[in-house]
């Protein structure tokens, strides 16, 4: 277990803010993907059972969002949002006629926002053996959480190594660990509707009970999400980055760890899900070792031919993580090193 002062933590590649780039429908008992324009035809599931009794559901989706649509929806929740701070500050002056305008501005933003959204349309039927309907529904659901934003990051978590008792030379640094940390922002429309009708009822009769439904309706109503997972691929570029910029500076020790943290990752990629680059994996694997036998012995040319080594193994993966990305802006996390690294 490494202690806190032996890890520090880094983020690089640029933070991406992606306003409700990609809104995803998610509700109960239906899956809707609005992205597709010609998404027209119902989606019909039928399930029977040994005794002859049929359910059959059936969910269509009417509407869909061009992405400027979406950065549209998005902004007006986040106008609403500033209407309920607005009626906040109106109850703190006792000003109970503008804070009340507030709100009725909040939910008529709202409700304009849910105009906009596209909606699923879901209708059980359910009959037995003999065709006669023992059930019959029908509803509409459409999105609870409007994404706001979301922003992505990559973190290395990396090891101090310490020099010999002779060396003169700082501490390099292990690559640990690289991965991915996404965090997205979205509004529940629902509950900040509701909040919003719980504040408008209690303004003249109880202010401090309206002011905490708008307070809740501002904290809670904004959901936070984060997720985290591991990328080898990634972990591959950045030991690979950080190993061509200790053999930059002749930190071979430094060089030679962060090559093996690389071997390994790729190793773990190319067991799970290599595919039809497994060979071009290999031979990625097989020029790291080389490079590690190189530097272990260091000669005259060793910095120049090993950095050269190691940036052709970097680029390609590059080549190989932004074919598999679809991107091409996968890059070393040169720019969140500290200004006396670089």
């Amino acid at each position: 277990m490494l202690k806190e002062k032996d890890m520090e933590m880094r983020l690089s590649c640029t933070s991406v803010s992606r306003a409700c780039a990609a809104l995803l429908l998610t509700v109960v008992l239906t899956k809707t993907c609005w992205a597709d324009p010609g998404n027209s035809k119902p989606e019909v599931r039928t399930y029977r059972s040994p005794g002859g009794i049929i359910t059959e559901i059936r969910e269509k989706t009417t509407g869909t969002l061009s992405d400027k649509d979406r950065e549209h929806v998005a902004t007006l929740a986040l106008n609403a949002m500033h209407y309920v701070r607005d009626a906040r500050n109106d109850l703190d002056a006792a000003s109970t006629p503008e804070a009340s305008a507030d709100i009725d501005k909040a939910l008529k933003v709202l409700a304009i926002v849910r105009q906009l959204l596209p909606k699923t349309a879901i209708s059980t039927r359910v009959v037995d053996a003999e065709g006669r309907v023992l059930h019959e529904d029908r509803r509409e659901l459409e999105l609870a959480e409007v994404p706001l934003e979301e922003v992505s990051a990559d973190v290395d978590i990396l090891r101090p190594l310490r020099p010999g008792s002779k060396s003169s030379n700082p501490p390099g640094r292990e690559l640990l660990e690289s991965d991915v940390v996404e965090t997205s922002l979205s509004l529940n429309i629902g509950y900040v509707e509701r909040r919003l009708h719980e504040a408008k009822r209690s303004l003249s009769s109880d202010p401090d009970r309206a002011d905490e439904a708008l307070q809740l309706a501002l904290v809670d109503g904004i959901v936070v999400t984060t997720d985290r997972f591991e990328d080898p691929m990634l972990e591959v570029r950045d030991a690979l980055w950080y190993a061509h910029r200790a053999i930059s500076s002749r930190q071979y020790p430094e060089a030679k760890a962060n090559l093996n943290e690389a071997r390994k990752a790729l190793a773990t990629y190319n067991a799970t899900t290599g595919g039809a680059d497994r060979q071009e994996l290999n031979a990625l694997s097989e020029e790291i070792t080389a490079v590690q036998q190189q530097i272990a012995h260091p000669g005259a040319e060793t910095q120049v031919e090993s950095s050269r080594r190691v940036e052709r193994a970097l680029q390609r993966i590059l080549h190989l993580f932004g074919r598999r990305t679809s991107s091409s802006t996968m890059n070393p996390p040169q720019a969140v090193l500290p200004a006396e690294d670089r």
